[in-house]
């Protein structure tokens, strides 16, 4: 299991009351790109605009976010995590009471 920012991050269009998505669509789309050759790729997963289910439940809207990018590169096994613009305005709420966010990898883990 591997954590690349320790929050429950959700798609800021998220209707709290119906665990669904508003009349809208989605809001934080998750995308990725692989580049390079193969033995020296690069794997890049980009979650844009997302919100946190914590604050979206508390307020009833998405008022915080934040914009990151998880890179696996194949050759070194290197994790990177680059962050980019991002509004956090309770850090208790939105990282479930952790001070900010943070990474891990777990080998044995269970819901």
């Amino acid at each position: 299991m591997a954590f690349s920012f320790g929050a429950h991050v959700s798609d800021r269009a998220l209707n709290a009351d119906l665990g669904n998505l508003g009349q809208g669509g989605g809001l934080s789309p998750i995308s990725y790109v692989l580049e390079g050759e193969i033995g020296t790729r690069i794997f890049k997963m980009q979650y844009s605009n997302i919100g946190f289910r914590e604050d979206i439940e508390a307020n009833n809207i998405s008022t915080d976010f934040a914009n990151f990018q998880l890179w696996l590169y194949e050759s070194t096994n290197i994790i990177e995590v680059h962050f980019g613009e991002s509004l956090i305005t309770d850090n208790s709420l939105d990282f479930q009471g952790n001070p900010g966010p943070f990474v891990a990898l777990i080998p044995e883990f269970q819901i």
